[in-house]
């Protein structure tokens, strides 16, 4: 199956843009519906406006981590430089891009005075149905779909289901496996999503698991971007588990400070 779903006079469209433009759309339902149950007020005009912007920082994001982690491909003498503005081709950084996109909501929450935390937590559920159907485009768009209809090498399903002993490659399509954990983290975040959870509990949560993913599924990849021959993947699922459980303590400790300055106001007097 080919990746590219039409073309034109050489102008492409490719499954996994299509599904780009199918998981904005359900994002926008989504995160409007779930909108609805919250204290927080922003009309539909200007939640449709917020999330293009972060979508747009997000493919940013994703394309220049990227690029960044294969400068020798776009720039070294010979290459054609200009070929790192070609998105549609594939090859974006999923981790550069919730890093940017999570940068320009607070930025968007602090300029509407809405408390971050509140905003993101809304965002969870929506935000792994996203991831899923992202996954599942790359799936597609990297061609390891087409290796598994056409058994040029063996699949872990292959292997499991049927006899290839004649294929000597195990062949694993981690971006399959990745939209399978992702659906999971769906299902589980829209079941918990109505508890009352302390502000900031549940993006904490996702941050973690989305982590866990990553490093789950690095030890799966073929290729994939690398920092000094360690796995990408890897690192940032290791990094980034570390910040959700440092931002949950934090936020923990914070919310006992201020309940004891509730309960024993100062009686301090300050004179000049």
């Amino acid at each position: 199956m080919s990746p590219v779903l039409i073309s034109l006079d050489g102008l492409q469209i490719r499954y996994f843009s299509l599904l780009y433009a199918v998981s904005l759309i359900l994002l926008f339902i989504q995160v409007r519906a779930n909108l609805k149950d919250t204290s927080i007020r922003i009309t539909r005009d200007e939640l449709l406006n917020w999330l293009i912007i972060v979508f747009v920082y997000g493919i940013i994001g994703a394309r220049s981590y990227y690029v960044m982690f294969n400068l020798d491909f776009y720039f070294d003498p010979g290459e054609k430089w200009y070929e790192f503005l070609a998105i549609w081709n594939g090859g974006l950084g999923m981790t550069g891009g919730i890093l940017l996109a999570s940068f320009a909501l607070w930025v968007l929450c602090n300029n509407k005075k809405i408390r971050f935390s509140d905003f993101s937590d809304q965002l969870v559920s929506p935000l792994f149905l996203t991831l899923t159907l992202v996954s599942i485009g790359s799936f597609i768009n990297s061609g390891s779909l087409e290796i598994m209809l056409n058994g040029e090498s063996t699949t872990i399903f292959r292997m499991m289901f049927r006899d290839d002993s004649a294929f000597k490659e195990l062949y694993h399509p981690t971006e399959l496996y990745e939209s399978i954990l992702y659906i999971t983290g769906y299902f589980f975040f829209s079941l918990i999503r109505l508890n009352r959870f302390k502000s900031g509990f549940l993006s904490c949560c996702c941050l973690f698991y989305y982590c866990l993913v990553k490093v789950a599924l690095s030890f799966t990849q073929q290729g994939g971007l690398s920092l000094l021959g360690i796995n990408e993947s890897l690192i940032a699922g290791i990094f980034g588990g570390l910040a959700a459980v440092i931002f949950l303590l934090a936020g923990k400790r914070y919310r006992k400070q201020v309940r004891e300055r509730r309960q024993y106001p100062s009686t301090r007097k300050w004179t000049i």
